[in-house]
């Protein structure tokens, strides 16, 4: 997309860490233990009961550091939800009408395939036909680029998240990592690599081969969009 190419290029760096704000599934509560170390003075949101229509009504806010950690879909790009805890349903919480008309700041995000740009994810992508690109109405992540924001930080395939309160398992380290990095004056692309970098350091977390694939998964799937410096 020309469009989306264009606004990537001419995104504003990364404003100073005055504002953030996050919505998270009900169900992911360690979200919050992460959200106090992001920098900024901002609110959280948690969904159920919070749905696309409170996060539309506090669209204002969604600049400089954004954190979603809501489910995502690989067959569909343009929602991320949450749960009500009471029947476990899901619960549409942000959609791509959610995003202001002008961003600015990053936004990470620990969805399921919230950074997939494709129609299609790799094991299901017929090897003899080019990937078909996603456009900006299909993808939370590419209309993030064309709203202006730096950066969109997110995983290609599926996340593997804490369901306690600590985000001392899974990808919750990887995510405390980068706003660490964020907040002491790294770019997005640097404050990833560098969050990466010492994730690897760490694994495995426990001594299970499960747990290490799991956390290999997360080491490498994760990637930032846009211009990310």
């Amino acid at each position: 997309s020309r469009e989306v190419f264009l606004a990537a290029l001419r995104a504003e760096g990364v404003p100073p860490p005055e504002h953030k704000f996050a919505v998270r599934n009900s169900k992911r509560p360690f979200a919050t233990d992460v959200f106090r170390g992001v920098a900024g003075a901002g609110a959280e949101l948690v969904s159920a009961p919070a749905t696309t229509a409170e996060t539309r009504r506090v669209q204002p806010s969604m600049q400089g550091n954004v954190y979603l950690m809501l489910h995502g879909s690989d067959a569909d790009g343009s929602a991320f939800w949450g749960e009500d805890a009471a029947n476990g349903r899901l619960v549409e919480a942000v959609d791509v009408s959610c995003l202001p008309a002008k961003g600015r700041g990053v936004i990470f995000t620990g969805a399921c395939w919230g950074a997939l740009t494709v129609t299609r994810r790799a094991s299901v992508q017929a090897t003899d036909r080019p990937p078909q690109p996603k456009s900006p109405d299909q993808s939370i992540a590419l209309t993030a680029l064309r709203s202006g924001y730096c950066a969109f930080v997110g995983c290609t395939g599926s996340h593997y998240s804490p369901g306690g309160k600590q985000a001392d398992t899974a990808g919750g380290p990887l995510h405390r990592l980068f706003w660490t990095q964020l907040a002491a004056g790294r770019s997005p692309a640097e404050a990833l690599f560098l969050a990466k970098r010492d994730y690897a350091a760490k694994i495995p977390y426990r001594n299970d081969p499960i747990e290490e694939a799991i956390e290999q998964k997360i080491l490498r799937q994760f990637t930032c969009l846009g211009l990310g410096w």
